[in-house]
């Protein structure tokens, strides 16, 4: 029921933006009372940044990413695999969180939401810095990276890349569809120069 529930709140908000969320409506869609929803979520916030941590399938593509990128056991195509997936959830759960902004007492409830589970957009970076850690443990990675700023880079790379595209067109994104391989592209040197030796002078 939780998962109907999720999805239910998923599909408003795609479909209608986080306004239209209202729980007689999510009630209907899951085949549930109203107050079964709250059985599940203190509120509505929630119930929204529950959506945006786990019942996006593009957030459930993320993390299964995060461990298909530990696997290859190559930098470049794990990069590869992981930023893509994180700019595919933006594209998706940027349109959704922005449209909480709209509301700022829903806002505050979804942000407090986050505080107290331990969730929220930092997870994201968090999952690209853990997949780095692993590859400088490999000797991939060079022992001096700030691995979370490195990860924060990326992260921020792709976020304004899906906000870029939504506004302005898939066109107005630096190399368009191959914006993902040349961002990494353009990180390896840095993420890998120890690891290949000193650059020449």
């Amino acid at each position: 029921m939780r998962e109907r529930i999720l999805d239910s709140t998923a599909r408003i908000i795609r479909e209608d933006g986080i306004a239209a969320v209202r729980t007689k409506r999510i009630a209907a869609l899951a085949g549930c009372a109203e107050g079964t929803i709250f059985k599940y979520f203190q509120d509505k916030g929630a119930l929204v940044a529950a959506v945006l941590t786990e019942g996006l399938p593009e957030g459930q593509a993320l993390m299964a990413a995060a461990a298909r990128a530990r696997e290859v056991g190559d930098l470049r195509a794990g990069l590869v695999i992981l930023v893509s997936a994180t700019r595919d959830y933006y594209r998706v759960s940027l349109p959704m969180s922005g449209s909480a902004l709209s509301d700022r007492e829903l806002f505050d409830r979804y942000a407090a939401a986050h505080r107290r589970a331990g969730t929220g957009p930092h997870l994201v970076w968090e999952r690209l810095a853990a997949y780095l850690a692993v590859e400088r443990d490999r000797g991939s990675v060079h022992d001096g990276i700030d691995l979370r700023l490195e990860a924060v880079a990326l992260a921020g790379a792709c976020q304004h890349a899906a906000w870029v595209e939504m506004v302005s067109g898939l066109d107005a994104v630096p190399y368009g569809r191959n914006f993902v391989e040349r961002l990494v592209e353009s990180r390896l040197p840095a993420l890998t120069q120890s690891a290949l030796g000193s650059p020449q002078g």
